[in-house]
């Protein structure tokens, strides 16, 4: 017997069509065919789809199920060939109770197969009462057998054309209208940042010592295992260039026993460490990071455009960063707007993924190297400790490409477009090539660095300033709030307020070719002047320069090289202008 051939669920509707099938089961005068001008009959339609008149007549027996089934579903072809369930009233006094239920909850679903099977037998229990009080004996008793069985409730979902996925985030119900408000609105913020002191910090969770979720294996029962919910916590900075900052990684102990004596993760690990009881962000901790920043920027002589998102630990003084200007996302918007979430994140925790399977199977290779009886027992703390995870993070934030950086920031879409041709020329240039990201420097600036920086603030002004004016296409209200109203994006000068000490010391001829030690050794204001513990540090940093400028002219004043009296004269002036800064 030749075998029966398969028919799409398309086909067949198709077939019924022509037939003159409607989808509540009547029929009306088929269709003409445009070349012989006759009506459609079962063998016609049988002969155009190379089938039997039987298959048809099979068809439209079952038309009304057949046109009510949705083509793109998967599994609901064969849905047509189950049978009609003994109690259609039941099941469609549930089918519209879900329906209401995940109306109200704003599409967020909560229906499982055993909840769906506890609430059958609820309103199993409510037509009971109605039939009482009504004296309807009619499919009583069969209603009153009924179990929701699990057979029972696979077939509803099949019926009803129901299906089990996984849910989704919060990107699904974000109205795209308000999401380009919000882009906009970003865009206008951004516009005069060059993408070079553009960056996105967000914290990943990582379960640092979980196998893999799906595997590969025999079916025979074997396939559960125990996860392993030890977590760690990476913070993740990437700049909008395509450049990354070092790894910060927060853990819950203050030095775990896996840590080799005398190891410093920030000199040895080339990353950063802290501990907190839950190994997650918190305001003291994220104040220490944020310092970081801002001192990693005043050692570059600029500014730095810090995007963040509304996490409670992220709210802090930011008036006391003087080179950070910080630019907060739009609550629940994170997932569409945070270059981070969109495929920073992904990337890294997948290579990480990849790495913790490789360094397994290296360990086990070298146990089955051993003699079975020296083996060390499997345990996945001892195969992965800490250390270790450190390490396999560092080597995966390294991995992640420069090309889904730049690619993250594009998707986002909340730059300017001039600062989008920028990323744009920078993917270019990248290609295909999997180019792991660079680093930024962290080390002091030279006078000609700050100089091309300072350049690249007025040329990325320039070009904002001129979107902002000319080429924005809507003008959309600012529907983040007025947080960061008071930024004038006319003046540039704002930007360059974090540079104005290292500048006004370049500006002055004895410090023009000073070199990174001379002016750090301006910075170390603590260990050359006595009043910075009564004064602040800017103000004792003036009494420092000044009295220096005063004792070098006092120096240059002296004929001879080895005059002691000019010394004494040089010491004394800068002597008076302490105690005098002191006294007022």
């Amino acid at each position: 017997m030749p075998p029966r051939k398969q028919i799409s669920l398309a086909r067949k509707q198709e077939a019924l069509l022509l037939l003159g099938g409607h989808a509540t089961g009547n029929f009306s005068p088929p269709k003409i065919d445009t070349e012989t001008g006759k009506r459609h009959s079962l063998r016609t339609v049988a002969k155009l789809f190379k089938v039997s008149p039987a298959a048809v007549a099979g068809w439209k027996k079952n038309s009304s199920a057949i046109l009510s089934m949705n083509v793109s579903s998967r599994c609901i072809a064969k849905s047509f060939r189950l049978p009609m369930g003994s109690f259609p009233k039941l099941e469609a006094s549930l089918l519209t109770y879900m329906r209401e239920c995940v109306r109200y909850m704003h599409q967020q679903n909560i229906f499982r197969e055993d909840v769906i099977r506890v609430k059958a037998l609820e309103v199993r229990d409510e037509m009971l009462r109605q039939m009482y009080g009504s004296n309807q004996d009619e499919n009583r008793r069969e209603l009153q057998e009924f179990k929701a069985s699990h057979g029972w409730a696979w077939n509803f979902i099949k019926r009803n054309n129901l299906t089990s996925k996984h849910p989704m985030g919060d990107a699904v119900f974000i109205s795209l209208q308000t999401l380009a408000d919000h882009r906009i609105t970003m865009k206008k913020k951004l516009a005069l940042w060059p993408i070079e002191h553009l960056c996105n910090t967000d914290e990943v969770a990582l379960l640092y010592r979980s196998l893999p979720s799906r595997t590969v294996h025999e079916n025979n029962g074997t396939s559960s295992f125990v996860r392993v919910k030890d977590r760690m916590t990476a913070v993740l900075t990437v700049y909008a260039d395509g450049k990354k900052a070092p790894l910060t990684v927060i853990g819950k102990s203050m030095r775990p026993r896996s840590f080799p004596r005398h190891v410093n993760p920030a000199r040895d690990l080339g990353l950063f460490y802290y501990p907190q009881a839950n190994a997650w962000n918190t305001q003291p901790l994220w104040m220490t990071i944020a310092e970081g920043f801002d001192k990693m920027s005043l050692l570059q002589g600029s500014k730095l455009g810090l995007i963040l998102d509304n996490c409670s630990a992220h709210s802090i003084d930011y008036e006391a960063l003087k080179n950070v200007k910080r630019y907060f996302l739009p609550p629940n918007r994170t997932s569409a707007l945070q270059p981070v979430d969109c495929a920073v994140g992904r990337s890294f925790k997948c290579a990480y993924r990849r790495l913790v399977v490789s360094f397994i199977l290296s360990k086990v290779r070298k146990a089955f190297a051993m003699d079975a009886a020296e083996r060390p027992t499997f345990k996945i703390t001892d195969f992965v400790t800490a250390y270790d995870a450190l390490l396999l993070m560092r080597q995966a934030w390294d991995m992640v490409p420069k090309r889904v950086i730049l690619k993250a920031w594009l998707k986002t879409d909340i730059l300017s477009p001039p600062q989008l041709q920028d990323i744009q020329r920078l993917l270019g240039e990248c290609g295909n090539i999997q180019e792991a990201a660079m680093k930024p420097q962290h080390g002091r600036a030279t006078q000609t660095e700050i100089m091309a920086a300072d350049a690249r603030f007025v040329a990325a002004a320039e070009r904002g300033r001129q979107w902002v004016e000319e080429e924005e296409p809507d003008d959309a209200p600012d529907v983040m709030g007025d947080s960061d109203a008071g930024d004038d994006l006319s003046v540039v000068e704002n930007i360059h307020v974090a540079t104005e000490d290292t500048q006004e010391l370049q500006r002055l001829p004895e410090f023009s070719d000073v070199d990174s030690e001379a002016l750090a050794m301006l910075y170390d204001v603590e260990a050359n002047v006595d009043v910075c513990r009564q004064v602040g540090e800017d103000d004792a940093l003036q009494v420092a320069v000044e009295g220096t400028l005063q004792g070098d002219v006092n120096e240059g004043d002296g004929v001879d090289e080895g005059d002691a009296s000019a010394e004494s004269d040089g010491e004394e002036a800068a002597s008076n202008n302490t105690a005098s800064f002191a006294a007022h």
